[in-house]
């Protein structure tokens, strides 16, 4: 339910709002507490419909986990830690294979 109450949020309040409440969540660790203060969530078509877009997009492309990193269309090789894309980043950005 700490997804809908973000997604919620996002597109409800704003980014600055969500930020805070995500945040928040790492400061609470405390999946009610954390409901009793950001857990109004108001469920729209339009909401549920980009939920269920965002859903199948990440099912089709095969992202299974967050955080998936992405740079000039590719994703992050999962082999390699974030703490090294230094250097990597110049050779995934002149991929050959690009157009």
């Amino acid at each position: 339910m700490i997804y809908l109450a973000l997604f919620n949020i996002y597109f409800k309040k704003g980014q600055h709002e969500f930020k805070k409440a995500l945040e928040s969540w790492f400061e609470i660790n405390d999946t009610d507490k954390w409901l009793e203060k950001y857990g109004d969530v108001d469920l729209d078509d339009n909401f549920m419909d980009l939920l269920k877009s965002h859903y199948n997009w990440c099912f089709h492309s095969n992202i299974v986990h967050t955080p998936s990193v992405f740079i000039a269309g590719y994703k992050y090789p999962n082999l390699y830690d974030m703490e090294n894309i230094e250097f990597f980043i110049n050779d995934l950005l002149e991929d050959p294979l690009q157009p």
